[in-house]
């Protein structure tokens, strides 16, 4: 599922030329559909039949394009004025990579320096009019041969694992056109060299549960008498004009010796507040929250993002 998220979110699909995103998605589908076909709009409809008729129809909706760029008109050194498709924040445009029509040409969207500009216009949001993409020409010509009036851009954007299970949300939040929102935790024990880490929820298999988990950890942790752990959460948000708000929540214990409580989930038993006295599954829902990584990631990230809403 990783690989397919990665794979759609580094594909071209501005509005109206959602070609990559379209041919990709009918060669995964098209084992598995009844029919498939393309309309006059560009929507792809594939049509699976059930293995036998109830009377009821399921149907699944999603749209193909994310926000670009595209070519108004080349001045005569050659710098190209654009547009946007879609709504763009233009306060994160300058600097942008961007890659340009069907021959993915290469291109920084630019400004006026900063050292030519006044005061007063240091302490404006440039207008649209005021960006242009360099793509490396001198002269109107050379551009022409390169790209045309009418051909889209799109951001220039590697899909990246990072930090703590991460995925960089700038490339999901371009293929939905949507602010995407994303999260993931786990438990970093010193004694296991920050294990499980991001592989917590998968520690020793898909096979086991929570408490075969727990179990698996306590087995490994035989002998320690290094037991310090910590949970850790990090959340990440971006908006489809480029900004983005991360916020980070820890929270330091213990290993214990053996499972304690049953309130909770996952490695809860097991995990020990020391200033507490008790593993997180001793404690109450209110109580866990006001000191758990989650909760303070989202507190943080509450904060954060109120003020972000406010400017």
């Amino acid at each position: 599922m990783i690989n397919t998220l990665k794979t759609l979110c580094a594909l071209s699909g501005v509005s109206s030329f959602e070609d990559e995103v379209r041919d990709y998605i009918r060669q995964r589908v098209t084992p598995y559909a009844t029919d498939l076909r393309v309309d006059a709009m560009g929507n792809l409809i594939v049509l699976k039949k059930g293995a036998r008729a109830t009377g009821n129809k399921l149907m699944l909706c999603a749209h193909m394009d994310e926000v670009g760029l595209i070519i108004k008109s080349i001045t005569e050194d050659g710098y190209l004025k654009f547009g946007c498709v879609g709504g763009i924040d233009r306060r994160v445009l300058l600097g942008k990579q961007v890659a340009l029509g069907e021959q993915k040409v290469t291109g920084v969207i630019g400004l006026k320096a900063i050292h030519m500009t006044t005061a007063e216009e240091r302490k404006k949001v440039p207008k649209l009019e005021e960006y242009y993409i360099d793509i490396g020409v001198k002269s109107r010509e050379e551009a022409e041969k390169l790209v045309g009036i009418g051909d889209c851009g799109v951001f220039v954007s590697d899909v990246v694992e990072f930090g703590d299970g991460m995925l960089k949300a700038k490339a999901i939040c371009a293929a939905s056109g949507l602010p995407a929102i994303a999260d993931d935790s786990g438990l970093c024990v010193d004694a296991l060299n920050g294990g499980p880490g991001v592989y917590s929820a998968r520690y020793g298999g898909e096979e086991l549960d929570d408490r075969g988990r727990y179990t698996l950890l306590l087995q490994n942790m035989r002998g320690q008498t290094t037991r310090a752990a910590h949970f850790a959460c990090a959340i990440a948000c971006a908006f489809p004009g480029g900004d983005e708000l991360t916020a980070e929540g820890r929270c330091d214990g213990a290993i214990a010796f053996a499972p304690m409580g049953t309130a909770g989930f996952g490695y809860d038993p097991v995990f020990l507040v020391p200033e507490k006295g008790r593993t997180f599954g001793q404690l109450t829902a209110e109580e866990k929250g006001a000191i758990s990584h989650r909760g303070k990631a989202l507190r943080a990230f509450s904060e954060k993002l109120a003020t972000y809403l406010k400017k």
